[in-house]
């Protein structure tokens, strides 16, 4: 019996990352093992062959497991992961930051600004901007209290 030819293309062995700031590429096609990203119901897990996905990133951090084991850690402010077909993950971030370099108290100061900014808002809209500053800021210090 003849076996059946198809023209699809096949994926990827392996997963392949392009994550990138309005600023800056951060990873270009780069081979990896596992990508955690921060979404709407939690964090996400994405390994190879997973599903196709289309996730809004919520403030928190993006781990990056590479090939040869090494983790990196970013915080992203907002942005979208893109899982596609063919074992492409896309990350278009607006800001993604290395979690180490990040000022711990910094980060305590902006939360405190950005509470005190909501608590004394004049409007609906000055209390809405004021309360991103909060959830970015909260999760800032969050991410950085594991270092």
């Amino acid at each position: 019996m003849a076996e059946a030819k198809s023209d699809a293309p096949s994926a990827p062995a392996g997963l392949r990352l392009t994550f990138a700031t309005p600023a800056e590429p951060l990873f270009t096609n780069a081979p990896v093992e596992l990508v955690n990203v921060p979404g709407g119901s939690g964090v996400l897990g994405i390994l190879a062959n997973h599903v196709p996905t289309v996730a809004e990133l919520q403030p928190g951090v993006v781990m990056v497991k590479e090939k040869e084991g090494v983790e990196k850690k970013f915080f992203v402010s907002s942005g979208f992961a893109i899982m596609g077909k063919a074992n492409d993950l896309t990350i278009n971030a607006l800001e993604a930051v290395p979690l180490d370099v990040i000022d711990k108290e910094a980060a305590r100061k902006g939360l405190d600004e950005y509470t005190a900014k909501v608590a004394s808002a004049a409007s609906d809209a000055d209390r809405a901007r004021a309360q991103v500053g909060v959830d970015v800021h909260r999760a800032l210090v969050a991410a950085v209290a594991s270092l």
